[in-house]
């Protein structure tokens, strides 16, 4: 088992470690439930309360094994759960010695805590090395600091190692597992679904909490076919669905393109009695937004208000979202300055939200007015507000007040990513501004960026990059050659489908269904390639023969390359072509 994080870890004062606890144990530890575990347990919510009265009971001698455990109960509540584990392992030193209820409530501590590593340490340990058995508590406990942590495969494994040692997993148990299938990498719904199925052959009624949970996981999944089963079993069983279920369902709807049935399922819960919540209309919101229905989504947010649901920061951001996207950046503005109204913090990602409404409709200097109000409202913007200003600036033909956005976040603290160059890069493509652009890409690979596009000396991988990165990248390939940075050589350029390569990216068009994508036009726009020249790809990715000589030079100043005959996504400028057009200049 991988070794807990050292918050977890026993500190100076408690340092003896499970593996060098005394076995041996006195009877006078063993006293019937003492007055101080019931003032402790009384402390629930107030941890450090609670740890003064133990102190005072240790210093008077009368910390019984109870009041040892009433105190571990309360830090396990309260989070603490280095306490927690401190707390054990000087049980383990100096007594009184530690049962299955303080190892319980030790890794339940570290499960609240998400340190569900070390809680499954504990568990391995208290019968290996301390000879305290485990029970089905200390296995529910085990379980969900599992499903705390999404550790769906651990959780999974400690059920069935219940069965294992005779113990019966109970309804805890399953609907720990469950949530921890929901939380795990890639939701796994199915999994969640076999327990379900699980549970009632074993005569485990699933509750509420189960199905909320699987459903969950489907609506992650986006699998609202068989999201809307479960709360059809739910009601069969006469287990009535709350409004996280049917927030779920609508969330499932929308994951699943299917807003219209999300919209009717917002309607639906009035007529079943149940009263939506600000997650409810926020599901509902999200699911107008992935189908570009942002007039439904107004509509949604008008009868949440008319309903006097509070809006939460967050449903302000989405519907902003969807007005920006929707081509409504007044609305996105205004819906902006409503939420300030209201007294709701406007956060950061209800500003960028705006911003990009603003630079999808080229409004650029809006979008500059709204960065420096989040920039006056508080903390420094991110630089993906930057990003968004940039990107507006880029819309409206400002390619210079893009760089000195650029600047601003840069003296702001706001380190530029691989992100924000390319938007850079892009304003800077579309406005025909080639030297800035080579400055710029210069600065990025200073700083690391876009250093991986060179796979080896003579192969130029331009995979993931923009088209506007590209062709800053081949511009500056054909700057080196003629400085004589690079020598003369054969290049391969592999462009693959490329980035975004569906839809129009930095002035490049786009591409057919199942056809080059945009980043092989580009090599082929910046090139000329040769007509009907092909060649044939050699094992190392470099070309060997060739149908013509290769030394001509394309009409846009640049070296003639050639596309390899069954990849479509590879092109080869020879080093007879670089050289003839190195002669020409």
């Amino acid at each position: 088992m991988t070794a807990a994080p050292t918050s977890c870890s026993p500190t100076a004062t408690a340092p003896t470690t499970l593996e060098q606890h005394p076995k041996a144990t006195e009877d006078r530890w063993h006293r019937p439930k003492h007055p101080g575990a019931v003032a402790i347990k009384a402390c629930a919510g107030d941890w450090a309360k609670a740890e003064s009265l133990l102190l005072s009971l240790q210093q008077k001698g009368e910390a019984t094994l109870d009041v040892h455990n009433a105190a571990m109960t309360v830090f396990a509540r309260g989070r603490q759960n280095a306490k927690a584990v401190d707390l054990l392992n000087r049980m383990l030193k100096l007594g009184p010695r530690p049962n299955v209820a303080s190892f319980t409530s030790a890794i339940s501590a570290c499960g609240y805590a998400g340190q569900w590593g070390r809680s499954l340490e504990l568990l391995r340990d208290m019968a290996t090395k301390c000879g305290v058995q485990p029970n089905a508590s200390t296995f529910n406990a085990a379980i969900s600091a599992c499903g705390h942590g999404g550790q769906w495969k651990h959780a999974l494994r400690l059920l069935r190692e219940m069965d294992a040692v005779g113990l019966d997993p109970n309804l805890f148990s399953y609907n720990s597992a469950i949530k921890a299938c929901v939380k795990g990498s890639g939701g796994q719904w199915e999994r969640a679904l076999e327990l379900l199925v699980e549970m009632r052959e074993r005569g485990i009624p699933p509750d509420l909490i189960s199905y909320t949970s699987a459903i969950s996981a489907c609506a992650h999944a986006g699998k609202s076919g068989i999201a809307r089963q479960l709360v059809a079993d739910m009601e069969e069983c006469c287990v009535k669905p709350d409004v996280v279920v049917y927030s779920a369902l609508i969330s499932a709807y929308g994951r699943g393109g299917q807003w219209e049935a999300a919209l009717q399922t917002l309607r639906d819960m009035a007529a079943l009695g149940v009263v939506p919540n600000a997650h409810s209309y926020c599901s509902a919101i999200a699911a107008c937004n992935g189908a570009g229905q942002w007039e439904a989504s107004l509509k949604v947010f008008e009868e949440m208000l008319q309903r006097g649901v509070e809006p939460s920061a967050f449903v302000y951001s989405a519907l902003i979202s969807a007005l920006g996207g929707g081509g409504q950046p007044e609305r996105a503005v205004a819906l902006l300055r409503d939420m300030c109204a209201r007294g709701l913090p406007a956060d950061e990602a209800s500003y960028v939200a705006a911003v990009s409404a603003c630079a999808r409709a080229g409004q650029w200097e809006r979008a500059l007015e709204l960065l420096r109000e989040l920039g006056a409202a508080g903390a420094p913007p991110s630089i993906t507000v930057y990003n968004a200003s940039m990107h507006a600036c880029g819309k409206g033909g400002q390619w210079k007040q893009a760089l000195a956005v650029l600047a601003e976040a840069e003296s702001k603290g706001a380190a530029p990513t691989r992100a924000t160059y390319a938007t850079l890069l892009g304003c800077l493509d579309a406005a025909g501004q080639h030297g800035e652009a080579a400055a710029v890409l210069a600065a990025a690979q200073a700083k690391g960026h876009f250093a991986s596009v060179w796979r080896s000396a003579a192969v130029l991988d331009l995979h993931h990059c923009t088209a506007a990165v590209a062709r800053a990248i081949l511009r500056q390939l054909l700057d080196d050659l003629r400085s004589g940075k690079r020598r003369p050589a054969t290049y391969t350029v592999v462009t693959g489908r490329g980035s975004h390569s569906g839809s129009h990216a930095g002035g490049a068009s786009g591409s057919a269904p199942g056809g080059p994508g945009i980043l092989a036009k580009v090599v082929r726009d910046f090139f000329s390639p040769q007509d009907g020249g092909t060649i044939a790809d050699d094992a190392s990715g470099g070309a060997s023969g060739g149908a013509s000589g290769g030394a001509s030079s394309g009409a846009s100043g640049a070296p003639a390359c050639t596309a390899v005959a069954r990849n479509p996504g590879r092109f080869v400028v020879r080093e007879a072509a670089i050289r003839w057009w190195l002669l020409q200049k």
